[in-house]
């Protein structure tokens, strides 16, 4: 009897211990946090771009892929930060089998993931936005659930890792 008390006294407290709801004005415990991943395509008749972010704090990474219809495209990582609304990273990628940097812009806004267009010039072999404050967010990126663009983000994660490896 004493055994079968206690395990039930357990059981309740554990029950409750595990289930605590915030009374009226009490603050509810935090939400699980962590990298918030995200895909997002710009599809133009048979070309297609894709994006995958993952953002953690102020610290974003992830992959880009531009594929254009029967041509050579760029493919390869993204590593920046997020200010605000505003994404700022280095796109390393390979184009026509050269290497190359360049920096990117981009803002989310409303669910869509906005690219700036700017003038890019030359900085020690890095292609950077000549004036951040003139660039317009006109390449409108829609969010997609990232199986839908799993396949050229899969070739930019191939070519990121070749570019790694120094191949």
């Amino acid at each position: 009897m004493k055994i079968t008390l206690t395990a039930s006294f357990l059981l309740a407290f554990v029950f409750f211990a595990c289930n605590k709801t915030p009374k009226p004005g009490e603050t509810p415990p935090p939400a699980p946090s962590g990298p918030e991943a995200m895909c997002f395509a710009l599809k133009m008749n048979q070309d297609i771009t894709a994006c995958s972010l993952t953002i953690d704090g102020d610290s974003v990474t992830g992959f880009f892929a531009w594929e254009p219809f029967e041509r050579d495209g760029g493919r390869g990582s993204l590593n920046g930060s997020k200010s605000g609304d505003i994404i700022t990273v280095n796109f390393h990628y390979m184009i026509e089998g050269s290497i190359q940097q360049e920096e990117m812009m981009f803002k989310l806004e409303n669910g869509k993931l906005l690219r700036a267009v700017g003038e890019l010039e030359d900085q020690n072999g890095v292609l950077v936005i000549k004036d951040k404050a003139s660039v317009q967010y006109t390449e409108v990126f829609e969010p997609v659930d990232c199986s839908e663009v799993a396949e050229p983000i899969q070739r930019a994660k191939e070519v990121a890792g070749m570019i790694e490896a120094g191949q």
